[in-house]
């Protein structure tokens, strides 16, 4: 919803006496009516000079308290809204509410206009509908619904810009991807013309006001974007890089590894410090509602442990989405310390796996997940992987011991590809058996010891520190899998 002159237009008299219903004591009040009253202003074009005159209503802008007078006025507009939700920040406001039959949002969402347009008129404020807009988030195709604002009838859009980041009706990101990658471009083009004549350090500072910028702001909304689209950006990411240190041979995970960080590390960091000020009562209060503690049975060393979201499992336990997500970062992280590294090509659906425990793809490796060169040994044994990721909570696994689920787990695996493994040629075949719950198998554990053992000597780093930063990332992607599987 946009108001027109939201700032100019505030009545001083009005303004004043919330002010007073809130507990302002009458100094203080006496105070702002000295700020706000007899205020003069005019205008001068070169020598030419307007008449003064006064300000009858509205806030300074540009001013410290102008913005926080202007909350306070509008504060009380939250109190009439009685079924819907208000999101607020300074003069834009947005109103949603959300319910599985279409009829019952336009005749709420439309009698919540009516409330809200009657407050803005009451409080002296100007609602300007042609610039109102409409976005429908639906699952069902083609919902259209009729929305009025002071008998305007506002457009269904299928996208729209919210301070900066543009939401489509499909919350794939894709139009915000796009919108980045042009920025992205644009400033590249101009900074590689200069890129010989600039120091390292010059370029470094340019890099990051003009380039991460954009591809931090709001990262932590758009994460979940497509494959393609973050691609898209990683390719722009490598570009700024062999700017940055003028380098057009090196591996793109070298020029990550000299920056310290790739944007999907930097977008997860983003995600765990919201996660971590949410839980532990930093603003903004609202997040809070998306996280629930779970209630600590055992003396565990955390104190502060996120509750899984409970998710609809098949009977074999698995979660509902496949574990891309979790094969590609382990993937990732074999190859930066191993050679001959493979990743499986597309997996078939989870219901086929269920009856045949084959990728759709047909291979001499029999569809594993993941094939690398020289990781348990130096002799380069070729080491082959299979990820699963279980639901230990589903009704199949109810009596078991979380040990014994993933017993189960690594035997079914071992049956089915150990022997296969070992009639291609000589090597060794790992299952990766993960809970959702963050458990996991003791073969899982070796694996893990070994890559944080091969990746801090190749880093340089402490090794309980790679070990913890490769608990976190794979941790996150098993969540993801589950938050995804949970929608």
């Amino acid at each position: 919803m946009d108001l027109s002159k939201a700032f100019d237009l505030i009545p001083h008299d009005l303004l004043l006496a919330k002010l007073s219903a809130y507990g302002i004591t009458t100094h203080s009040l006496n105070l702002l009516k000295s700020y706000l009253t007899n205020r003069r202003q005019r205008v001068r074009v070169e020598d030419v000079t307007s008449d003064i005159s006064y300000v009858n209503s509205g806030v300074p802008q540009g001013s410290v308290l102008g913005p926080l007078l202007f909350n306070i006025f509008i504060n009380d507009l939250f109190y009439f809204i009685k079924e819907a939700k208000l999101s607020n920040y300074a003069e834009d406001n947005q109103l949603y509410f959300a319910d599985s039959d279409p009829a019952v949002v336009e005749h709420v969402v439309n009698k919540e206009l009516v409330v809200v347009c009657e407050w803005f008129r009451n409080n002296k404020m100007v609602l300007n509908p042609e610039k109102c807009k409409a976005l429908v988030l639906s699952r069902k195709p083609n919902v259209k619904l009729s929305l009025f604002a002071e008998g305007v009838a506002l457009p269904l859009l299928d996208t729209v810009d919210l301070f900066g980041l543009t939401l489509d009706n499909s919350l794939n990101f894709g139009k915000h991807i796009t919108k980045i990658s042009k920025k992205v471009g644009k400033q590249l083009d101009v900074l590689c013309r200069l890129k010989n004549i600039l120091s390292f350090r010059t370029k470094l500072c340019l890099y990051n006001s003009f380039i991460m910028s954009h591809f931090h702001y709001c990262s932590s909304i758009w994460h979940n974007c497509l494959k393609s689209d973050s691609n898209k950006l990683d390719r722009l990411h490598e570009r700024a890089l062999r700017y940055l240190y003028s380098d057009e041979s090196s591996q793109t995970s070298t020029l990550c590894d000299c920056i310290g960080y790739s944007l999907v590390d930097r977008r997860i960091q983003n995600l765990l410090i919201i996660v971590f000020k949410t839980i532990n009562n930093y603003p903004p209060e609202y997040l809070r509602d998306l996280f629930r503690l779970r209630d600590n049975i055992k003396n565990l060393r955390g104190v502060n442990k996120l509750q899984v979201p409970r998710l609809s499992a098949f009977m074999g336990g698995f979660v509902a989405k496949r574990h891309g997500g979790v094969r590609n970062l382990l993937t990732s992280l074999i190859g930066k310390v191993c050679t001959n590294v493979e990743l499986e090509p597309q997996l078939q659906t989870l219901d086929d796996e269920r009856f045949n425990l084959r990728s759709a793809v047909t291979s001499p490796e029999a569809g594993l997940d993941m094939k690398a060169w020289g990781f348990w040994s130096r002799r380069g044994i070729t080491a082959f992987f299979d990820v699963r990721v279980t639901y230990v909570n589903s009704k199949c696994h109810q009596g078991k011991a979380t040990s014994i689920i993933f017993k189960e787990q690594e035997e079914e695996k071992n049956g089915k590809y150990q022997q296969e493994v070992l009639d291609i040629e000589i090597g060794s075949f790992t299952p990766l058996p993960f809970g959702t719950s963050g458990g996991m198998e003791a073969d899982c554990n070796c694996f893990l010891k070994r890559l944080a053992e091969k990746l801090s000597e190749k880093n340089e780093e402490p090794y309980h520190f790679t070990r913890a930063w490769i608990r976190t990332l794979l941790s996150f992607e098993i969540l993801r899998s589950v938050h995804t599987s949970h929608e």
